[in-house]
């Protein structure tokens, strides 16, 4: 083989080669944008699962304490078990903070129930939702479901099976 044909070839290759190149920085480039474009999204899914995981465990320690309340004699009706739910869902963080209180709207599989349970009067104050108001009936509801979840009945909370214990932490 002569030069030139040597130089053609090396001339060929270099050109596949860089091609090759630009085709593999290519693909990267269209990965980094799309990880660019849809990682934001990614992020919120995975923060709401953390938010959600959160408050759901704030939800089951609830309920456990009110179980608690109840096979320690504290609770001994329905009354009592109402009054336990009103200041459990009153006093909490998932409540009274507002931004809490979004999260919990956000996250909560009964974030309509304040609506259903007390009406839509005093939802709205100043052109704005009251977040707190609807927080406060989600979180009573999740805890209430949570109770039910465990056997607990709602009317007759002595009922409640004392022989089931309340799971520790650990």
């Amino acid at each position: 083989m002569n030069k030139a044909t040597k130089a053609a070839n090396m001339l060929v290759d270099t050109r596949n080669k860089a091609k090759r190149e630009v085709e593999e920085l290519r693909k990267r480039l269209e990965t980094a944008v799309e990880y660019r474009v849809n990682a934001p999204e990614q992020a919120l899914v995975d923060l709401e699962k953390l938010i959600r995981s959160n408050y759901y465990d704030t939800v089951v320690t609830e309920a456990q304490s009110i179980i608690k309340d109840i096979q320690d004699g504290h609770i001994e009706d329905d009354e009592q078990l109402s009054e336990a739910l009103n200041n459990v869902a009153g006093e909490s963080y998932w409540t009274c903070n507002n931004a809490a209180a979004k999260a919990t709207v956000l996250v909560s599989d009964n974030n309509g129930d304040s609506i259903e349970q007390f009406g839509s009067d005093g939802l709205v104050e100043h052109s704005e939702l009251h977040w707190l108001r609807l927080a406060y009936g989600a979180f009573r509801q999740d805890i209430v479901n949570e109770l039910e979840k465990e056997g607990v009945d709602l009317n007759d909370p002595v009922a409640f099976n004392s022989s089931q214990s309340v799971p520790t932490e650990g």
